[in-house]
């Protein structure tokens, strides 16, 4: 299942794979080594606290108007492009929220931080909250926990009583399509007291325009971010440029617009002018300029041995002395550190200490283009495999990667990712980046190891890339047996690969392989992991039933319950829960079904909360039960509350239930407004998804009249020609599940082509085989075929013994719907004949009998109105339908004339006619209008 409910999220890994001697590692950290930056925690400078700026703020319009304002509005947004002191104005906000009384919590982010996982983990360190998903070694997805965990966020600042304001810098280095899911919970679902603040340099994914209506929102833009005069002016002769004049200023703002980069830069290079006037004439202002000004003015004025030690150290996203110095092996890294800082050349303090420091993004970005110009590789590779050595042995391993990546040094990536890779995925969810790099070293041919291809293939099974999984696996499988040669495919080093391999199979339903792959691996690790085992024989479980193997499903479905009742999991329960629901319902046992995922449903709100993600995939089960059952309305309710997140979250069968009752046809006749939604949602899963919905689509489109459009979609889907083909040899190598769905579409197909003969022989053949292989709920709706088929062909007799059929079957599970959507046909046969025809003698019978009726608004003929005839005699009263064929009939039309206007069939209308004959006790049509008028049931003008 995708999400919690997502079978790889059911799974644990097996122990860990030993890496190849030829793989090299990274040396691990010394013994009491300290961590300048916690790798592991997402600990570092400039994550948690504002940067603490050398120079003097500016107090700007902006500023000014929140300190006169009072505190803060619910929601600041900050957007603007690079160089707009978005950051600047941030850590001025928190100042003032900070000495206002407000607990403040700094977030920022960077382009390491693509995925919501990582954002929501350094947003619960920063408020406080410990991670409580980490105390199990699952392969569990990251994103499947992240509503709980957004859940738990916001209960958790629900109970702050003081007020609090949430800074976080540069979200849009998150590129996750979830962002929105903790962005509007901290916007809609906080307190009052709680603020949020965010800055970013594109539009920030929350409902903005609600946020306008519902709350405070301040909405900073480039307008109000610019520098006017008396600002350009003020930060100009705080760097102690006084002997400006205000013409020289206007020239500063009319050059650069109000862009405070381009003034800050303006600063520096006029610190070192003579003539101000003269210098402002060599800059025109104009962005593409900004890399000439910086080359010709800023740095050509530099110390040759600073502007090396600038190249050197301009690949680094952050420095610090001791990093810098190890790297570039400059005596004087120190002196040049101080003097950055100390002349305010575009760096930034990171922490209290200044310890850590970064450029400015638009300096850093000249530095390294410049650099690629002017350094040679060497050195730059020199340079860079210290570094990375450095960060190494102080333990920050992504880092160290992220440079042995950039320079490249292949000896050090293989080992690096090796230990990175399920930290990165498991425990972090930082799949985007991870992805990104082995896939960077797999463009320099840099030989992964067992660990990162095994995680690199979940990392794409979580991001739902099953094709691309299957590849990394079978390159995994290659690399395993390099590593045993001489292997049977049985050893531990094996289980992690087959264990992927079927959670892949399974999720790209390729069925025939689980089966043929999952009792191989349940046999030779019997000691696999509780999640891994009850992952793999839910799998199974499913697979079997998929193919109507429903024994040997429901011994997986025991291997699965046996295994998860060992440990306390409410994720597990529920992956049980739903295996056995698939099973269940594809069998025809609604009420067990239910019964099994309330249970499990009702633990995991009580134990995890509403939001849990796979509340909505039970929620999509339970509705199909419900249907199943006769409780449509409920059914489709249930629908719209887990459809969502329950498509996203489940697997295919689960999605096809809450489709499938979506889909269903209203009785106006036309098709379901929302059907291109549901397909839209089908095409998210494999080909056997979309299969079913087409099929269930044509006999919908049957069911209301809508002929043309069945047979053209049957077309398309190859299993029908015209005039009246169907063509089952099309469909031999579908799972049982899809033959059937077929197989049920061409009986319908047939019927309103009028191709009995051949409906009747398909009738007969599925029949037994839902039988043989106990399918109750296909076997009511193939007795209920079997009724229409009679009915067609005026076999009274056949019809009834059809329905009682249908009646008795469906009684022992409580299978209403099928009767509910044949509704007219039942209406007609229980409305025609009399309770004791159809031969129902067990109490449990006459009461599903009775409910049938009751929600049809029908009962049996021989308990209907009576009337009596002139010479005395007590007859049956007709029916409105059969009121309505004798006004036709006295109208002097045939069989066929009648058959057209009521839009019926010739044997039909024969039928209806006999039953007739039979109450009003006459022969032919003229004993029966006369009859009729006798009853004065038919008057003529």
């Amino acid at each position: 299942m995708q999400g919690q409910p997502c079978l790889a999220d059911s799974a644990t890994t097996q122990p860990s794979f030993s890496p190849p001697r030829d793989i090299a590692r990274a040396p691990e950290p010394p013994a009491g080594a300290t961590r300048s930056i916690d790798d592991h925690s997402f600990i570092g400078a400039g994550r948690f606290e504002p940067p603490r700026y050398a120079f003097s703020l500016v107090r700007t319009r902006v500023i000014q108007s929140f300190a006169a304002a009072g505190p803060l509005p619910k929601v600041t947004t900050v957007v603007a492009p690079t160089g707009y002191g978005k950051t600047v104005l941030m850590t001025q906000l928190h100042a003032l929220a900070s000495a206002g009384g407000a607990q403040c919590s700094w977030i920022g982010i960077d382009d390491r931080e693509a995925d919501l996982p990582v954002v929501l983990t350094l947003v619960e360190h920063a408020l406080g909250l410990a991670r409580l998903d980490l105390n199990t070694a699952s392969v569990e997805d990251p994103r499947g926990s992240l509503p709980h965990r957004v859940d738990r966020l916001v209960s958790h600042l629900a109970g702050r009583r003081v007020e609090t304001v949430i800074f976080i810098d540069n979200i849009n280095s998150c590129t996750d399509p979830g962002l929105a899911l903790l962005l509007d919970a901290l916007v809609f679902r906080t307190p009052g007291h709680v603020r949020l603040c965010i800055t970013s340099t594109a539009p920030i994914p929350f409902d903005a325009g609600r946020a306008r209506l519902e709350m405070k929102l301040r909405r900073i833009t480039v307008s109000e971010l610019g520098f006017d005069s008396g600002t350009t002016e003020a930060m100009l002769r705080a760097s102690g440029l006084d002997h400006l004049s205000r013409e020289n200023i206007a020239a500063v703002v009319a050059k650069t617009e109000g862009w405070p980069a381009a003034i800050r830069l303006i600063q520096l290079i006029l610190s070192n002018e003579s003539d101000a006037a003269e210098g402002l004439e060599h800059f025109s202002g104009a962005d593409a300029d900004l890399a000439a000004l910086l080359s010709r003015r800023l740095i050509a004025s530099f110390d040759p041995d600073l502007v090396a030690f600038l190249h050197d150290i301009a690949e680094l996203r952050g420095f610090s002395v001791e990093l810098a110095l190890a790297a570039t092996g400059n005596p004087r890294a120190g002196h040049w550190v101080r003097f950055l800082v100390e002349r305010n050349v575009l760096v930034v303090p990171l922490d209290r200490g200044q310890t850590w420091f970064r450029f400015h993004g638009l300096f850093r970005q000249f530095l390294v283009a410049d650099a690629a110009g002017r350094q040679a590789p060497e050195r730059r590779r020199e340079v860079l495999g210290a570094a990375t050595d450095w960060l190494l042995a102080k333990g920050d391993r992504s880092y160290a990667l992220e440079l042995a990546l950039n320079v490249p040094l292949p000896d050090r990536v293989s080992g690096i990712l090796e230990q990175l890779a399920r930290p990165m995925v498991r425990d972090r969810g930082d799949l985007a980046t991870y992805t990104q790099w082995v896939e960077q070293a797999k463009t320099l041919g840099i030989t992964l190891g067992l660990e990162t291809l095994l995680w690199y293939a979940w990392a794409l099974v979580f991001n739902r890339h099953y094709e691309r999984a299957g590849a990394a696996l079978d390159q995994l499988a290659g690399r395993i047996r390099e590593a045993e040669p001489d292997g049977d495919g049985k050893s531990p080093l094996w289980s992690p690969y087959r264990m992927a391999q079927i959670i892949v199979n399974f999720h790209l339903d390729r069925i025939h392989a689980v089966r043929a792959e999952a009792p191989g691996w349940l046999a030779d690790y019997p000691d696999a992991g509780t999640f891994d085992y009850a992952a793999v024989a839910g799998a199974y479980g499913i697979a079997c039933a998929v193919m109507h193997d429903f024994p040997t499903a429901r011994h997986a479905l025991r291997l699965a319950q046996d295994s998860i009742i060992r440990v306390r999991s409410d994720y597990g329960f529920s992956w049980v829960a739903a295996v056995s629901a698939v099973v269940e319902l594809l069998q025809g046992d609604p009420v067990e079904a239910e019964r099994n995922l309330r249970e499990a449903e009702e633990q995991v709100r009580s134990n995890i909360g509403d939001s849990a993600a796979i509340v909505s995939v039970l929620t999509l089960g339970r509705a199909r039960a419900a249907a199943d059952t006769g409780r449509l309305a409920e059914a489709v309710e249930m629908v719209k509350q887990g459809m969502d997140r329950g498509i996203e979250q489940g697997i295919l069968d689960t999605a096809w239930f809450g489709i499938e009752v979506a889909l269903a046809c209203p009785g106006d006749g036309e098709a379901p407004s929302d059907t291109a939604t549901l397909q839209s949602l089908a095409r998210r899963y494999a080909r056997r998804l979309p299969f079913l919905v087409d099929l269930a689509l044509i006999r919908c489109a049957l069911r209301h009249g809508r002929t043309a459009d069945a047979f053209d979609k049957a077309e398309s889907l190859a299993i029908w020609s015209r005039p009246a083909a169907f063509h089952p040899g099309t469909l031999a190598d579908l799972t049982a599940m899809e033959r059937t769905a077929a197989i049920f579409a061409g009986i319908d197909l047939l019927m309103a082509a009028g191709t009995l003969k051949e409906a009747g022989a398909l009738i007969e053949q599925e029949l037994k085989n839902a039988l043989d292989t106990g399918r109750r709920r296909d076997q009511v709706e193939l007795h209920l075929m079997q009724t229409a088929l009679m009915t067609r062909l005026g076999n009274q007799d056949g019809a009834i013994k059809a329905l009682a059929r249908a009646v008795v079957t469906a009684a022992k599970r409580g299978l209403l719907r099928p009767f509910l959507e044949q509704r007219d046909l039942v209406l007609q046969v229980v409305g025609e004949t009399p309770l004791k025809k159809f031969g129902l003698t067990l109490p449990a019978d006459l009461a599903f009998f009775n409910r049938v009726c009751d929600a049809l608004g029908v009962s049996p003929a021989s308990v209907r109105p009576q009337a009596v005839d002139a010479d005395g005699y007590i007859v049956e009263a007709p029916t409105p339908r059969e009121i309505e064929l004798l006004q036709l009939l006295d109208s002097g039309l045939d069989n066929s004339q009648i058959a057209s206007r009521l839009s019926l069939s010739v044997p039909t209308v024969k039928w209806h006619l006999y039953n007739i004959y039979s109450k009003l006790g006459v022969k032919n049509r003229a004993g029966a209008l006369a009859k009729a008028r006798a009853l004065r049931v038919l008057h003529r003008p």
